[in-house]
């Protein structure tokens, strides 16, 4: 029997084709050959540089598997020793906020026809300041410091049947003096003052801020000056001094206009 073909292969199956003789005829066939560390000189005897790189490889396998495990250990490490960090940092208390809600004020009416005196009764001091007014031929004189508590922002005067109101504003310190020619009575203003934006006039329900150029009012000119200049000047004045602290400052008779 004679094969034609010699190969070498290792581990491998292999189809090829073969020739033999019997008597003296040859016979060619198609067999699988299943070859295992074949005997052959030289083959199998030296390794291939597939096989060193496979080593290398396993090799290299071997240490990144070892790195690997020591890496897939040092998370758990760290994140224990986050944990014990945590663990020992208090969180700061947070301070409570408080807000307070704005005092809402009632709207006060202003004072309708106070009570005057004359100016020889007048106890004012010379250096006193007054608001002085003229209407008609009938002079006025309103201490500027009894204008000054929060129920007396505003008066609202009747001198010569012509309507005179005073406002104050006791943040600014600004003086304003209204008067209209569509009626002959006290105009009804009200007041409202807040501590940060001043005094607040109300007419017929609708709020107007003191400095406001759409009040339906028309303003009127005064003086602003010491007790005794206008007493000197207008020796016939009638005189706004205050309510006494301890009860009210009655509403001035119509009848003694």
């Amino acid at each position: 029997m004679l094969f034609q073909e010699k190969h070498c292969f290792r581990n491998l199956y292999l189809c090829q084709w073969a020739e033999i003789t019997v008597g003296k005829r040859p016979v060619r066939f198609c067999g699988v050959l299943l070859i295992i560390l074949l005997a052959v000189p030289g083959c199998g005897s030296e390794s291939t540089p597939s096989d060193n790189s496979s080593a290398s490889a396993g090799g290299g396998s071997t240490s990144a598997s070892a790195d690997d495990s020591a890496n897939s250990t040092s998370p758990k490490n760290s994140t224990s020793e986050s944990s014990a960090a945590a663990e020992s940092v208090t969180a700061p208390e947070t301070a409570a906020l408080t807000i307070e809600a704005p005092v809402v004020k009632s709207p006060i009416p202003g004072i309708s026809l106070p009570v005057l005196v004359s100016a020889a009764e007048a106890t004012l001091a010379d250096e006193a300041m007054v608001i002085g007014v003229v209407a008609g031929n009938e002079s006025r004189a309103y201490a500027v410091e009894a204008l000054e508590p929060e129920d007396s922002h505003v008066i609202n005067d009747l001198i010569q049947k012509i309507p005179v109101t005073i406002t104050y504003c006791p943040v600014t310190k600004a003086v304003r003096v209204f008067s209209t020619s569509e009626s002959q009575e006290p105009v009804p203003v009200s007041s409202m003052s807040t501590d940060d934006k001043g005094l607040s006039l109300i007419l017929n329900g609708t709020t107007y801020e003191h400095s406001s150029n759409t009040i339906p009012l028309t303003d009127m000119d005064f003086v602003q000056t010491a007790w005794i200049a206008w007493k000197t000047e207008h020796p016939d004045a009638r005189v706004f001094q205050g309510k006494s602290p301890d009860k009210p400052l009655p509403d001035r008779p119509a009848s003694a206009q």
